[in-house]
């Protein structure tokens, strides 16, 4: 009972806090961010073994 009152509490939280508008100024770098073209596979740290070549 009380694990599921914290958790009903705590999603809601973050449900407001999830809807709240930036500040302009990080609203800008993610539009900036946006804007920017990043091959795949950079983004997000993780090469592709099948590009790679044996050492």
């Amino acid at each position: 009972m009380l694990k599921s009152q914290i958790d009903d509490n705590l999603r809601l939280i973050f449900e407001e806090e999830s809807q709240a508008d930036l500040p302009p100024r990080l609203q800008e770098l993610l539009e900036r961010l946006d804007e920017i073209d990043v091959p795949v596979g950079v983004a997000s740290g993780v090469s592709d073994p099948k590009t790679e070549k044996n050492s």
